[in-house]
């Protein structure tokens, strides 16, 4: 991703932590159907996080990262970077809700997605730490995703 079009910077803009998926100290944007934007309401945090993804992108580790950029003025000014989208587990929102007639179907893949990822974390973990020494402490289905079938960290914060 070299640039950001107006349509996607103005998707960025508008909208909220609520209506995203969202961790501790960032959320997550998808404006294309490869690139999202990750936006953060600290500096150094997005900085942080940039950095740690960067390495892990170059080992493998992590989804590619494009340019970072803010937004805004005063209390309101946004912090963010451009990330790569990768498959994800399959989170509970539209037709995950349990009044949903899709709910069993979405907790069944909710079920593989941990099927699939847990026999793979601590060689995750293992190679985090070895090759970009970054200790990933916050391990669960959320905070990893598959990229090109291969596992890889989707959060970085220190929290992790």
């Amino acid at each position: 991703m070299l640039f950001l079009e107006d349509s996607q910077l103005t998707k960025i803009r508008s909208t909220n932590r609520c209506d995203s998926p969202h961790g501790i100290s960032s959320y997550f944007v998808p404006i294309s159907d490869v690139w999202a934007a990750k936006v953060y309401e600290f500096k150094c945090d997005r900085d942080n996080h940039f950095d740690k993804q960067e390495k892990a992108a170059e080992y493998g580790l992590g989804p590619e990262v494009g340019c970072k950029f803010e937004f805004g003025e005063g209390y309101g000014k946004k912090y963010c970077y451009i990330t790569e989208i990768v498959e994800v587990r399959p989170r509970q929102r539209k037709g995950c809700d349990s009044y949903s007639t899709e709910y069993d179907a979405c907790k069944q893949a909710q079920v593989e997605f941990a099927q699939k990822i847990n026999p793979l974390l601590d060689d995750l973990v293992d190679e985090l730490q070895d090759k970009i020494d970054f200790e990933f402490k916050d391990i669960h289905n959320n905070n990893v995703g598959f990229k090109n079938g291969k596992l890889v960290c989707i959060d970085f914060g220190d929290e992790s």
